[in-house]
């Protein structure tokens, strides 16, 4: 402690020229005692160079562990941006990605930066997560010539409805080597669990590694804790997974497994869970479109009771994978239920709106949250289309829809398009700054009127509430830069 203050009193002592001073103020940061001012340091940084990856870096993670997640996310792309070529940066960019529960703009951006050139492990990354989301690119170039080449050319080779296969890789030395890859020991594992070797997996996903473990932890975990639960008939301790990140939405499966077994499984999950769906349900609450569909799964009978987020689920992976087409005809071998219908229609929608408008007129007379969410699509398509009247009839005709924030932002929207600006302004001095849309007119009206006390404290507010906006610290700068411009106005 006492060498690192040395140290930071060193680093305080003197400045250098221009762009030469960010390295100074970034070592300031790693050794400054607190985050505050650790954040300070890195202002400064910023201010003197602000194309440095590595300040963008710092300060991606230091917001990441606040909780400031698109914050972060700016700074990460910045750090790319910053320095395209560095496979670090990516790989920072797309493990971001992954612990925000995206993996497949992770994917996506490890694609982005494969070459011939491109290191072994980030074409090793690629590879894992397309057998297991889909979406697998056949313009990829050639892999390069390295210590992998050969089990990356078997992955490439190995077909999708397979997780891996040992006869993929002849030279036996190689596949001892390569069972040591994280990417294959999970692969291994699920290949156990796709083939209903439910004993072997379960030993699989006991003994993975760290690094295979830390592919996806929340998942690996669930997987194995269900499987622990099939096959010794052990509930797991309260609080076996690792916690969400700030912010992130889980799967329906994921949020009851954190409470199994204290709060207990709901009848219809647990019998999920010890029946032949159980590896398609906890690929989908994975986030894995493609494995879920490779897995063992029935087909639904008419007095199947299954939850509802299970064919929902797979309906997606469908739509995901292998398209709208096969998404619709398998929803058509499902009894029908609302939301089945309004997924449906809103897959519909996608190719041919004419056709689905009829049932979503349908199911927008439905109360509760299918004839909210049909009632919201039939009002935004309008006011797309320039049909505002119509717009306002759709809202006005659901009860939530009209009485909820969003019916009502849509409605100030609609009456700004008619030009009935009082109406719009009462509807967004009721919402207040609670609601983005009020919230970011009623700043605009205090910086038109040049009170920018209010301006500021409205922003502020808003900040607070949606620290995603980015743009709301920029709408500040412009504040500040116009009172300083009306305060030195002769």
């Amino acid at each position: 402690a006492g060498r690192s203050e040395e140290a930071r009193l060193l680093l305080e002592s003197r400045e250098f020229e221009g762009e030469a001073d960010a390295g100074r103020h970034i070592r300031l940061a790693f050794l400054a005692p607190y985050p505050q001012l650790a954040w300070d340091a890195l202002q400064a940084a910023v201010q003197k160079n602000p194309r440095d990856p590595d300040v963008r870096s710092f300060r991606g993670q230091l917001l990441e562990r606040a909780g400031a997640a698109e914050l972060a996310r700016v700074e990460y792309v910045a750090a790319l941006v910053a320095a395209p070529d560095d496979v670090v940066r990516r790989d920072q960019l797309a493990q971001f990605y992954l612990r925000q529960g995206n993996p497949g703009l992770a994917l996506q951006t490890w694609r982005d930066g494969l070459s011939d050139a491109a290191p072994d492990f980030l074409w090793l990354r690629v590879l894992f997560w397309e057998r297991l989301l889909g979406s697998d690119d056949p313009r990829l170039p050639a892999p390069p010539v390295g210590v992998w080449t050969s089990l990356i050319q078997a992955l490439r080779a190995m077909p999708a409805d397979q997780f891996w296969n040992d006869a993929g890789i002849e030279d036996p030395v190689l596949r001892r080597r390569a069972a040591q890859r994280p990417e294959v020991e999970l692969l291994r594992a699920l290949e156990h669990v796709r083939t209903g070797q439910l004993t072997e997996a379960m030993e699989l996903f006991s003994t993975l590694s760290d690094e295979a473990r830390a592919l996806q932890p929340t998942a690996v975990a669930a997987i194995r804790a269900v499987l622990r639960w099939r096959m010794l008939e052990l509930e797991p301790d309260f609080g076996f997974l690792p916690p969400p990140a700030t912010g992130t939405v889980e799967h329906t499966l994921m949020t009851q497994l954190r409470t199994w077994p204290a709060d207990g499984l709901a009848d219809d999950t647990r019998r999920v869970l010890a029946g032949p769906d159980m590896a398609t349900a906890l690929m989908l609450a994975a986030g894995w479109p493609q494995a879920a569909l490779v897995m063992p799964r029935s087909e639904l009978r008419e007095d199947d009771t299954p939850p509802e987020w299970l064919p929902f689920g797979v309906t997606v992976a469908l739509q995901q994978v292998e398209g709208s087409e096969v998404a619709l005809a398998y929803l058509k071998t499902l009894p029908p239920s609302p939301s089945l219908r309004l997924l449906a229609a809103e897959i519909t929608w996608g190719d041919n709106p004419e056709q689905a408008r009829p049932q979503l007129r349908s199911l927008s007379k439905l109360d509760g949250d299918v004839g909210f969410r049909a009632s919201w699509l039939l009002a935004m398509a309008a006011m797309n289309e320039g049909k505002v009247a119509e717009a306002v009839h759709v809202i006005e005709s659901h009860p939530q829809l009209r009485e909820s924030m969003t019916g009502r932002e849509l409605l100030a929207r609609a009456a700004l398009a008619l030009g009935m600006e009082e109406r719009a302004e009462e509807i967004y001095a009721e919402l207040g700054a609670s609601s983005l849309d009020a919230g970011l007119w009623l700043a605009r009206e205090a910086f038109v009127a040049g009170d920018w006390q209010q301006a500021r404290e409205l922003t502020l507010d808003l900040i607070d509430r949606f620290p995603a906006q980015v743009e709301l610290r920029r709408n500040l700068d412009r504040i500040d830069e116009a009172e300083a411009a009306a305060e030195v106005a002769p």
